[in-house]
């Protein structure tokens, strides 16, 4: 089994900085770090760093949908990182290529980062779920982490626009997750979906449950 992970550390001149890791289980209890470094760092296509990801096994190998730090931004006196969605592929889920493809470019706009990708398969197809937030976020509004998903048609390559999350019953002020919903990840079950989803402040207020009926 193989574990992928963020591994952050401090820098001197901005917050952290941030690498994809790679653990390996014989039994999907107890872990070892398969390297003493990352499987995937900072490169050509990744100057800042690298972080969240998701792999899935494709036709000829394996993918990896992750986020790439494209620089950082003062707001408010703080320096905030900036990123977007970006993928790569592997033969043997352990050696990746060292160039990489912009995920869903045309949802970005000045500020905007993209951020936690999952994947889930649906008929002719694939979702790609995501967390999108602006740059002045932490003063939420629409500003705010919220979540998205995009189809991607697996016969011909399109990727579709991006589509909110909505909730049926959305979140109330005060509620947990009144100001943020972040970094879901979807469980399929032949009687509905299940998404686990980060509240107020990156979860520290609560993790939120929530399913999607497909019948």
């Amino acid at each position: 089994m193989h574990l992928y992970y963020s591994g952050v550390y401090p820098r001197n001149d901005v917050s952290f900085q941030i690498a994809i890791g790679l653990a390996i289980s014989d039994d999907g209890l107890s872990f070892k770090k398969a390297f003493a470094g990352p499987v995937r760092g900072i490169g050509p296509a990744d100057p800042y760093f690298v972080s969240t990801p998701f792999v899935g096994k494709t036709k000829y190998g394996y993918r990896m949908w992750y986020v790439s730090g494209t620089g950082w931004a003062q707001v408010n006196g703080v320096w905030e990182p900036e990123y977007v969605l970006r993928s790569c592929d592997s033969l043997d889920a352990i050696v990746w290529e060292a160039e990489s493809i912009a995920v869903s470019a045309d949802d970005l706009g000045d500020g905007i980062s993209q951020t936690r990708p999952w994947i889930t398969n649906e008929a002719g197809g694939m979702r790609l779920w995501y967390s999108r937030r602006g740059r002045d976020f932490r003063a939420g509004g629409k500003e705010a982490y919220r979540l998205f998903s995009r189809r991607m048609d697996t016969r011909n390559g399109t990727v579709g626009g991006a589509e909110p999350v909505i909730f049926s019953n959305p979140p109330a002020a005060g509620e947990f997750d009144s100001s943020m919903q972040a970094y879901c990840c979807i469980m399929q079950r032949p009687s509905g979906d299940v998404m686990f989803y980060n509240g107020n402040g990156f979860g520290e207020a609560g993790i939120g449950w929530a399913t999607r009926d497909l019948t």
